[in-house]
Order: structure tokens, then sequence, then C-alpha cells
């Protein structure tokens, strides 16, 4: 074969295969676009073919039949801003996430006590639902599960719930109370966040941490009793509460985290024994706050701990050992307050060493 009847061959037969690459590639691409979910883009499964609905448009009611899990819900599509009543089946075992997410007109639910787990933002943004009763059956409540919800006034939860996941109840502005269960033993953060109405909040016995911005925003708390168990208060838990006036620590408390009640309207407060460590800011621009007692065990209290606290007048350092603070601990507190140590400390919180008579005259120092 000549050079030229093969250079002929040769570009024929790859620019055969070339194609047949790229249309095989061109099926690939397009069947893997067929498969994506629709909706958020989140990997949900099929919806089950064991529960099927029907929508009665005259009244606004979706009801659901069968048993098992729920899957991806083509009514919140088709209905969503319609749906006023959900009539759900005994024997249905979850609420998916997004189910009536943002279902506006939404009034009336009953939760059957067969459901074990409500996903992630399965009623968010449900701005007319009134009240929701979540049965002991539940064990576990998904991030921002009830976030947004406008009318949101009352909720119930019944012994059995073990979880409640980061933002499950935040920013419902008609939120008065909530009492987590004993039988809660943990809370994602931001849980009760910017529920301005809120105002008390019973705690679960079985709780040991309360996370960061637990009740951050809650403009309308005003006390708070934290139930003996509790190790550590997270960052920010009740940041921006300037109704709060009663805080009620116990005695299994070790850290106290920054911001943790900055703003307060807290008079005075008693820290317990086993506390280590006061975080940045914990107890900054807290106007009423008077006195402060800071236990023998704290080795720790952060940047502006407790400034901007103009009618602190008294503290009282039971630390041999003076704890490190930062020169603005105590920035801006009453006129020639006074400072209170262990006498055989004296000289140690007066040494330039441990920074506290950056923030107390020297002779305002004395022994207990």
């Amino acid at each position: 074969m000549s050079p030229i009847c093969m250079y002929i061959f040769n570009y024929c037969f790859m620019k055969h295969y070339l194609c047949l690459f790229f249309a095989l590639l061109a099926l690939t691409f397009a069947a893997c676009n067929n498969n994506e979910p629709s909706g958020d883009g989140d990997n949900t499964p099929p919806e089950p073919t064991n529960l099927t609905w029907d929508f009665d448009e005259a009244t606004g009611t979706l009801h659901i039949y069968g048993e098992g899990e729920m899957g991806i819900t083509s009514w919140n599509k088709e209905y969503r801003n319609q749906i006023k009543k959900v009539v759900l089946p005994d024997g249905l075992t979850s609420i998916c996430k997004y189910a009536f997410d943002a279902c506006v007109s939404l009034t009336s639910i009953t939760i059957p006590n067969t459901v074990t787990t409500i996903g992630v933002s399965a009623f968010a943004s449900c701005n007319s639902l009134p009240s929701i009763t979540i049965p002991g059956s539940v064990e576990s409540i998904g991030e921002r599960a009830f976030s947004n919800c406008d009318n949101l006034a009352t909720v119930k939860l019944n012994y059995g719930i073990k979880t409640i996941g980061a933002s499950a109840f935040s920013n419902c502005p008609a939120l008065k109370s909530m009492i987590l269960p004993n039988s809660v033993s943990s809370v994602g953060k931001e849980a009760l966040r910017a529920c301005t109405a809120l105002e008390s909040i019973g705690l679960s016995s079985s709780m040991t941490s309360i996370p960061e911005y637990f009740a951050d925003n809650c403009s309308s708390l005003k006390s708070i009793s934290v139930l003996y168990g509790i190790k550590s208060i997270g960052d920010y838990a009740f940041w921006r509460c300037p109704a709060l006036q009663s805080v009620s620590l116990p005695e299994t408390l070790k850290k106290l985290g920054k911001d943790a009640f900055r703003g307060s309207a807290i008079a005075g407060i008693t820290l317990p024994d086993a506390l280590t460590t006061i975080g940045d800011f914990a107890f900054d621009d807290c106007a009423n706050l008077k006195a402060i007692e800071i236990p023998a065990t704290v080795t720790t209290i952060g940047s502006c701990a407790f400034s901007d606290c103009p009618k602190l007048a008294t503290v009282i350092s039971y630390p041999v050992t003076p704890p490190a603070i930062s020169v603005n601990t105590f920035n801006h507190i009453a006129d020639n307050a006074m400072l209170y140590v262990p006498a055989e400390s004296l000289s140690k919180y007066k040494s330039s060493s441990y920074k506290w008579k950056d923030s107390f005259s020297t002779s305002n120092i004395v022994a207990l």
C-alpha cells in the first residue's frame, strides 16, 4: 500500500473510533444527568411504593396512606401553598427531610406515635402552624425541623426524644416556652436562637452541655435554671438576652464559654466551686451586675469577661494562685471597685506579674 493510501486509511480508522468514543461519552453524560435528584439536590431515595397520597383541594387536606418511611414528597411541589391540614397514617415511621417545608398555609397536623425520626427542615417555614405535639416515639428531631415558623407558639415534646438537631426551633418569634424532657441528651447549636418571645426554658436532666448560641437573641428570656450534670455552657449560649435576670448554675459546671451571658440583666450570680474557666466577654456589658465571687478552682478568666459592668463594685477572688486574666478583663467597672483576696496571696494579686493591679488600684486590693 502506498504511503498516501496508508495515511488515508489511518485517518478514516481514527476518525471512526473517535466518533464512537464521543458518542459513548455523550450517552454516559446524559444518563448521569437523568439520575440527578430533583428539588434541593440531596441524594434522597425515591418515594416508597407503599406510601400513597391524595389531596382534597376543597378543604386543603392532604391524606397520606401506608406504612414505613417517607421518601420524596411530590405533594410539596404541586400543592405546597394550598395544604392546610395533613393526615398521617399509623405505621408511618419517619417524616423525611423537607417533607412540609414552606407549606405556609398548614395549620393542623398530628404526628402518629409510630414515627421515630423527623428529618431536616421537615416543617421549616410553616408560617401558619400554631402548635405541634411530638410523641415520645420520636427519638430524633432533625436540624432546622421547625425553624422559621412565624406563628408557632406552643411546642410539646414528650419523654422519649433523645436528640434535637441544630437550629431545630430557631427563629420562631411566637414561641413562649420550651420544656425539654429528661430523655433529651443531645441538643444542637442554635436550637432556640432568636425565639424573641421565649420567656422560659426547662432543660433536660440528661444533658451534660449547653451548645453554643443555644438561646442567643432570646430577648424576652427572664430566667434559666441550669440543671445538675451540666459541665459546660457553650460560647454565646445566652448572648443578647437583655431581660435575663436570674441564672442558677449547677455545682457540676466546669467551663463557661465566651459571651455566654453577655448583655444580660443579671444583678448577681453564684459561680459553682467546680468552675475552672470563664470565657472572654462571658459577663461583658451586664449593666446590673454588682458583685461577683470567683471560686477557688478558677484558673483562667478571659479577656473582657467582666468589662463594661459599671455597677460591679465588689469582686471576691478565692484562688490562692491568681487566675490568669488580661489587662481588660475588668475594664470599665465601678470606680474604686474593691478586690478581696486570700491573705496569703495579697502580694501576688498586687504584683504586676498577674495583671490584677491593672484593673484595681493597689489600695483597693485587700485581704479577706
